[in-house]
């Protein structure tokens, strides 16, 4: 396939991006179990809810990790002036182009280096050599070029040509078959006297009304963790989530998460409040009726509506518009149900995308509220490192200024043969430290199935 003859044409840039139709019966999670047994890194995998858009992407032209991977250093990053983008199409399709992927640390102020997380404990994102997107089931390819005076554009595009055919060519093979998973709960009496210290902290400081605990539970096995084939027991086993694998080659974050954080398109914000939760039941008439109990429960009605104003209040000042909120409904999946609220809100050419990522970013669902007191005092009680757990990960195109970041729940980090599961909930005045114990047990289970772990079911 010969260079496109636009590349060479254009005035000279950092970075050009050329995406094109890939007739190809091959599906993007395909795609990403080739790249992972080829070990080709970095690499990252995403879906979307309503399946409308996935995406596999490995090969960087551009890595940042540690300090640079911040919120405040890739705003900073250089937009239009530096990237070419170029294409086959008639028309800008979602999730192609020269994309940044990765995911943000937790704590922005504070995120420290963590052996369980390597390279990706402070942040991780790279600007993919190969993308392969599927989007309203047609699929393209983009290819991604850094300019090198020392090789001539011409010669950068063959040589991902051929890299690219190679791959295409290969035949995968059967994965091993998952030996027992062994699982240990970490600190977890140490976490229920969190759990009670918060609660008494929440009732004696006014101003704190939620903070949201996080826990891990540790993961091993006899063989190595292969993420395309967790990310596959994953889409099979679970319903209206994001999917998603980041991986530095070394550790890769693996998640099945129900939450939003923020889709921006040319003129809307899309974000979602979800919180409060409880299990599914196992029969339709029971699941019904925790359904039902859900709605109708002071205690997480309260800790929703928590999330709703602050989301609704950060995006009001952000936008200069009003925003009328309706009331939740239930977001279903295979274990667990939650209060759900998308939230819509109309953007000003004005409005920078991850700006408004900041601002949300953690919402009252993963820090707490207000913000900054929850958060001092996770800083100064919480012991994990959470890592990119409960964090925006996803992709941002600059040149349009647009892009989708989930948040990184019901996840876990992994490295050769061992991980570490997180879950967490949110505690407020009337929490009950045994009762957030069960509930993070459910959140467990997700990521436990997906691993192929044995589920504990002595909470219930």
């Amino acid at each position: 396939m010969m260079i496109p003859s636009q590349l060479l044409t254009t005035p000279k840039h950092d970075y050009y991006s050329w995406v094109m139709p890939l007739d190809c019966t091959d599906s993007p999670l395909t795609f990403y179990k080739k790249i992972t047994n080829d070990q080709l890194k970095p690499n990252m995998y995403w879906e979307t809810p309503d399946q409308t858009t996935q995406f596999c992407a490995w090969g960087a032209e551009m890595l940042l990790s540690e300090a640079q991977a911040s919120l405040t250093k890739i705003k900073q990053l250089p937009t239009n002036s530096s990237i070419f983008e170029g294409s086959d199409l008639d028309q800008k399709i979602e999730a192609t182009g020269c994309l940044l992927v990765g995911g943000f640390s937790f704590d922005q102020a504070d995120c420290q280096p963590a052996d369980t997380w390597g390279e990706l404990a402070q942040g991780y994102f790279f600007i993919p050599t190969f993308i392969i997107t599927n989007h309203e089931e047609q699929t393209y390819l983009t290819i991604n070029i850094k300019h090198d005076d020392h090789t001539s554009l011409a010669d950068a595009w063959q040589q991902r040509i051929a890299s690219f055919e190679h791959l295409v060519a290969q035949v995968l093979t059967d994965s091993p078959v998952v030996t027992q998973v062994e699982t240990e709960e970490v600190a977890t009496q140490a976490w229920v006297s969190l759990v009670e210290e918060t609660v008494n902290e929440i009732k004696t400081q006014p101003a704190l009304t939620k903070v949201v605990l996080a826990r891990e539970t540790a993961v091993e096995q006899d063989q190595v963790f292969e993420p395309a084939q967790i990310v596959a027991r994953l889409k099979q086993q679970q319903a209206a989530t994001y999917f998603f694998s980041l991986s530095s080659g070394e550790h890769t974050f693996i998640g099945a998460t129900p939450e939003r954080l923020l889709k921006a398109t040319a003129k809307q914000l899309v974000t979602a409040s979800i919180a409060g939760s409880t299990p599914r039941g196992t029969t339709e008439l029971e699941d019904q009726q925790l359904g039902e109990a859900l709605l109708n429960d002071q205690k997480n009605r309260k800790e929703h509506l928590i999330v709703v104003q602050r989301i609704i209040k950060d995006l009001e000042n952000i936008t200069q518009t009003e925003i009328h909120a309706h009331e939740p409904v239930l977001l279903k999946n295979r274990d667990i149900q939650h209060l759900h609220l998308p939230i819509i809100a109309q953007r000003s050419e004005a409005t920078r995308f991850l700006d408004v990522v900041e601002q949300l970013h953690p919402t009252p669902a993963l820090g707490g509220e207000p913000k900054a007191l929850a958060l001092e005092w996770l800083r100064k009680n919480e012991p994990l490192n959470r890592g990119l757990y409960g964090a925006p990960i996803g992709w941002y195109q600059p040149t349009t200024d647009q892009g989708e970041f989930a948040v990184g729940i019901r996840s876990g980090v992994f490295h050769g043969e061992t991980g570490r599961l997180f879950a967490g909930c949110g505690i407020v005045a009337d929490s009950q430290a045994e009762l957030e114990r069960i509930e993070t047990k459910v959140k467990f289970r997700p990521m436990l199935r997906g691993i192929g772990g044995q589920l504990d079911d002595t909470s219930k």
